[in-house]
């Protein structure tokens, strides 16, 4: 999704502006923290996800960040979600269906809490993309 993300229902929180660190990112990618003010494409399992970026942004630049609303994301190889799941982050940017042991998301598993970041408002396959609701924070 090359250039910018499907944005179904933008929130109610404004995008921040962000810059780009190494390996540069893609519209519609989940990014994280690396340092003060700066994203790259959201790790596999990362607990420090803020948002979608919104546009494509080489190392250096700057993107804005959605931190809220619903936008069209894209699953990772084996990220194929049901509607109602969580997600989390499956690495490159991507998301993949969110692990819970027994179904609770407990506080007691609060690692897995940390890492969900949406709720799919679809099914979605592998490598497919669909409506998210961004739940981050």
């Amino acid at each position: 999704m090359a250039g910018g993300v499907i944005e179904y229902h933008v929130g109610g929180t404004p995008p921040i502006t962000m810059t780009v660190g190494s390996g540069g990112v893609v519209g519609g990618n989940l990014v994280e923290l690396s340092d003060d003010w700066t994203v790259i494409k959201a790790a596999d399992n990362s607990k420090t996800v803020i948002g979608v970026a919104l546009t494509d942004g080489a190392a250096g630049d700057t993107v804005a960040v959605a931190v809220s609303g619903v936008y069209g994301l894209t699953a990772a190889a084996a990220g194929v979600v049901t509607q109602g799941g969580r997600i989390m982050a499956g690495g490159s940017g991507l998301f993949k269906a969110a692990t819970d042991p027994d179904g609770t998301y407990s506080e007691a598993e609060g690692e897995i809490a940390l890492q969900i970041v949406g709720i799919a408002l679809a099914d979605i396959a592998n490598d497919g993309t669909g409506p998210v609701l961004l739940t981050i924070g």
